[in-house]
Parts: structure tokens; C-alpha cells; sequence
């Protein structure tokens, strides 16, 4: 069962529902699995991605969930802002955020930083929370309460 899933009843469900949602979850959890950023960073990301890609429904739920793993009202309220009192954090957190709303990582300056001082190899573990966030924002506003069903969130496509 996934975190989302205590929350949200029938989201594994709704991601099942999905076309290719299921395995792409599988191949991104994976990955996380093998280099995981922090559990309070990865919380901050999924928040900045929910901020810039998600609808209201998302949003509110990257929220309660950062709130049931301790993350104070004020971080939750600066991840949605773009930022973290953790420079590190704050890095990430914008990168996300940015990489979220444009649904490219190559051409931003924040993905350069990201790998400036992360590293070429720890900045692409950041893409794949990034990922996996847009993919929860998905299927998170494909059950969202009130939904119409020809209504998206998003602005552009990710794919």
C-alpha cells in the first residue's frame, strides 16, 4: 500500500485505472528505493510539485501527508513557495518546483544548480521524486472529489 493510500482510499486503485501508471510507479519507486533522497526532503519536493503540477485536491493531500510525517506548517508553507530553511533543501525544492511547471529538466537553470552542488550524480535522484510526485498529481486529480470528468489541472502535458 502506498502512503497516498491511507489517505486517499482507492487511490491504488485509481493508479491501477490508469494506462501505464502502474508499472512506470513500480520502475520510480525503485529507484528511489536505491538512492532515496531524506524522507523530509523527499515531503518538500512532492509539495513544490503539487504546488506547480497538481490541482487543489493534490495539493491538499501533499500537505496532510507532509503534516503526518511532523513537517511544520511553516515548511509545508515555504515548499509551496518555492523554498526550505535548509539551503539544500531549498535548492531542491525550487528545482522541483520549476522542473514541475515547465515538464523539462535540461534547460533550466535549476536543474544546472541542482547539479553544481549535488553533483551529476546525486541531482538526477531528485528527477525521480520529481516523477513520481507528477504521477500522484495525476491519478490524485483523476479521484479528486468533485471532479468533472472532462476537467485537468495541468496547463501542458508531461509526457
Amino acid at each position: 500500500m502506498h502512503a497516498i493510500e491511507s489517505l486517499v482510499p482507492g487511490f491504488d486503485r485509481a493508479l491501477e485505472r490508469t494506462p501505464g501508471a502502474s508499472p512506470a510507479w513500480r520502475a520510480l519507486e525503485r529507484s528511489i528505493e536505491e538512492d532515496a533522497l531524506p524522507d523530509r526532503t523527499s515531503a518538500l519536493v512532492r509539495l513544490a510539485v503539487a504546488q506547480h503540477a497538481g490541482g487543489e485536491y493534490s495539493r491538499w493531500v501533499a500537505a496532510r501527508l507532509a503534516a503526518k510525517q511532523g513537517i511544520s506548517a511553516e515548511d509545508i508553507f515555504l515548499a509551496t513557495a518555492g523554498t526550505a530553511r535548509n539551503p539544500r533543501d531549498a535548492l531542491m525544492v525550487n528545482a522541483a518546483g520549476t522542473i514541475a511547471s515547465k515538464a523539462c529538466f535540461h534547460d533550466t537553470a535549476a536543474f544546472r544548480e541542482l547539479n553544481e552542488v549535488l553533483g551529476s550524480d546525486s541531482a538526477p535522484r531528485v528527477l525521480a521524486h520529481v516523477a513520481l510526485a507528477l504521477l500522484a498529481c495525476d491519478v490524485l486529480d483523476s479521484v479528486a472529489p468533485g471532479r468533472q470528468a472532462t476537467s485537468s489541472s495541468r496547463r501542458g502535458t508531461w509526457l
